[in-house]
């Protein structure tokens, strides 16, 4: 990999760097016919993603240049680009470095004219990724480009990994929604009403608020589903707690029947697993505990989106169930209703959309989150349903099978559906407005 970025970088500075690239530019005219490179790429789940996709960037951009040989001075290129990630090892497991994910990058490449010079890119900026951040108003022809740095809390690490009956990483009960945040940051999942809220940091620690005071505090390994795992930011504590006595617990080694003894006197709630640690030994550790009030159900609007059309389309926005969000490193905004749908929201429209299998709520640990997804069914796209036959998305639009996936295009939507057996099991769709 080290000399295959080497002969890349020498690549570059040896060729012209006149070319400029544009995206989402529709003022750019093509002047010869577009172009397409894929590539993929395997990572774990501790790896970045920000930097696997600035190497398919790369690799794309250099077999790019090896089929058109040279690039004329002041050329402009239009780029349309998708990745996809598909997650497919080992994905229960809760160990960041057994998740196996394969990255996909589709890159469209279109000689063009007439392009907006105010967008423009050079190579290393389109390849850093900057053209991904938010694009909030333009004024006087200037571009106002802002990164995910803007006065929202931010994603940190708490201060103090430790808890004791009363206090959780500095928090207590009777503090408000403000107050934690100031404390802990950013959250990675949100479930609330009017009245309720729950917010879970990392994937693992979940705080519970009723009329915006902190009520309950809860901590298991199987919090979360996998399918909403995978989207959050990997930021799990080394969970510390400190009894009484002053004994310190850790979740993350082997516990004494005595520590537990102790620490069903001071918690509401302790559950333990084993864990074989040898051939010959067996360790029982702390795999879940919780403290005061846990909310078991939060009502919601169980409105699903079936029916994608344009971005404009006037449903859409009224109709977004904003019950449930998630918030990654990489994305915000995402709304997840009871019908396996994950909605990416940008400049007020549906960006990004994805179509999960049903998930199994018998391993949820959060309760009100397993009754929020008891109460849905399984995903409908435009007519076009969960584990219908792959030639149902004919009536939608083009589609090319390959391997375990499904290429698909069509007016509104681009993207991949994932196949088991013929039939659609999942889908990951990007908007063609966005």
């Amino acid at each position: 990999m080290r000399t295959l970025l080497f002969t890349l970088l020498c690549f570059w500075q040896c060729s012209a760097q006149a070319a400029n690239y544009f995206v989402k530019d529709k003022s750019c005219e093509a002047i010869s016919e577009q172009l397409t490179i894929k590539t993929q790429m395997s990572l774990f789940q501790s790896d970045s993603e920000v930097k696997a996709q600035q190497d398919l960037r790369t690799e794309a951009l250099f077999e790019y240049k090896k089929i058109k040989n040279s690039l004329a001075a002041n050329s402009q290129i239009y780029v349309k680009e998708r990745f996809v990630m598909n997650r497919d090892v080992n994905q229960e497991s809760t160990s960041s470095n057994s998740i196996k994910k394969r990255l996909f990058y589709t890159a469209h490449f279109t000689p063009s004219k007439h392009c907006n010079e105010n967008q423009a890119m050079s190579e290393a900026t389109f390849i850093a990724g900057e053209h991904t951040f938010r694009i909030l108003k333009s004024k006087e022809k200037k571009i106002t480009i802002l990164s995910n740095s803007d006065d929202r809390p931010a994603f940190k690490k708490f201060d103090s990994k430790l808890i004791t009956s009363k206090h959780f990483f500095d928090t207590k009960f009777g503090q408000s929604t403000q107050e934690v945040t100031q404390l802990l940051g950013l959250h990675s999942l949100e479930l609330k009403n009017e009245s309720k809220r729950i917010r879970v940091y990392g994937r693992h620690h979940a705080f519970h608020f009723v009329n915006n005071q902190l009520v309950g505090y809860q901590f298991h390994l199987n919090l979360l589903p996998m399918q909403i795992n995978n989207v959050l930011t990997l930021e799990n504590k080394e969970l510390k707690i400190k009894l009484s006595n002053d004994e310190i617990v850790e979740a993350a080694t082997p516990i004494a029947p005595l520590q537990i003894t102790a620490l069903k006197k001071e918690f509401a709630d302790v559950e333990t697993a084993y864990y074989k640690s040898s051939d010959t030994e067996v360790d029982q550790r702390l795999i879940g505990l919780s403290q005061g009030q846990l909310i078991g159900e939060i009502a919601f609007n169980k409105h699903c989106i079936k029916s994608f059309i344009a971005k404009n389309d006037g449903n859409i926005d009224k109709n977004i169930n904003t019950s449930l969000k998630l918030t990654s490193s990489s994305e915000d905004n995402i709304s997840v209703t009871p019908c396996s749908e994950f909605l990416y929201k940008k400049a007020d429209f549906i960006a990004k959309l994805k179509l999960f299998e049903p998930i199994s709520t018998n391993n949820i640990k959060l309760s009100a989150l397993a009754n929020y997804f008891k109460q849905g069914h399984s995903w409908e796209f435009s007519g076009v349903k969960y584990n219908d036959p792959i030639a149902s998305l004919a009536k939608l639009g083009n589609y090319d099978e390959f391997f375990d996936s499904v290429e698909f295009t069509s007016q509104y939507w681009n993207g991949y559906f994932y196949i088991y057996d013929g039939k659609l099991l999942s889908a990951e769709l990007t908007s063609n407005d966005y």
